[in-house]
């Protein structure tokens, strides 16, 4: 290894480091709210992605290659699950971040973020209430109207029960738009977004640390246990050659006599 791949190696692990932390204070942020909002599969994720930024981290500080690659690889798919849910809250395909049932296990929950009215001048729940309770009276009055055709009242019979999809979640944008600052699905893809970036940096500076610490496989005892003695040791001895380098223009006198 030469003295300049040396001295970047620790470089790569303070920052390797420094962003593994970072993830964890926002990911602990995150999944505080998830609790909140009892959304199951973003908990489990969460979780598990958690266990693996402290194993990469233990990795950073123990000269463990393979536990940053580890990290480094689950990042990908951590990368991927988070552009899933700003797809859910973007509503793409056949996705509803009013019922995000790949998100809540199907469990009918919605993100804290929008049952808490975020920044919202209304309830947004008392203000469902109050349509849904109105628009199922219209419709039973109008049933019963005796000039109502049989396939008309068929047609608002359904209607009734298909009230709690489309119209509704019509009614949501509607209301959401006008009436809150920040749109909950917004907070939730800033959310995603922040974790992507930071898990985009992590990989990089993981697959820097990775090489780096390749080039020093021998410095590892894979048998008896951690072997950071060596590495500490060659950094000192990177920084003693450093310093006698630039002592090197100094001209040696004879003491007089």
């Amino acid at each position: 290894m030469t003295k300049s791949e040396k001295s970047s190696l620790p470089n790569f692990r303070k920052i390797f480091t420094i962003i593994i932390i970072i993830n964890i204070l926002f990911l602990v942020e995150r999944s505080v709210f998830d609790f909140f909002g009892f959304m199951f599969s973003m908990i489990i994720a969460d979780i598990i992605y958690l266990i693996f930024l402290v194993i990469g981290l233990f990795g950073a500080l123990q000269f463990r290659v393979n536990y940053v690659v580890s990290l480094t690889l689950t990042t990908l798919l951590w990368i991927a699950w988070n552009i899933f849910i700003i797809c859910v809250y973007l509503n793409i395909g056949n996705l509803n971040r009013y019922d995000p049932v790949l998100l809540n296990l199907n469990t009918g929950r919605t993100s804290w973020w929008f049952t808490s009215s975020f920044s919202c001048k209304t309830e947004i729940s008392s203000e469902l209430e109050k349509l849904q309770i109105q628009e199922q009276l219209n419709l039973v009055r109008s049933i019963d109207d005796s000039t109502s055709s049989i396939k008309t009242q068929s047609y608002k019979i359904n209607s009734l029960f298909l009230f709690n999809t489309d119209p509704k979640y019509k009614y949501l944008n509607r209301f959401i738009e006008t009436n809150c600052l920040i749109p909950f699905h917004l907070v939730e893809i800033i959310h995603s977004g922040i974790l992507i970036l930071f898990g985009i940096f992590l990989i990089i500076f993981g697959l820097l640390l990775s090489n780096a610490l390749n080039d020093e496989d021998d410095s590892f005892d894979y048998i008896g246990g951690f072997d950071t003695a060596h590495m500490l040791s060659q950094n000192y001895n990177l920084e003693q050659q450093q310093t006698l380098t630039r002592n090197a223009h100094i001209r040696l006198e004879p003491l007089p006599h």
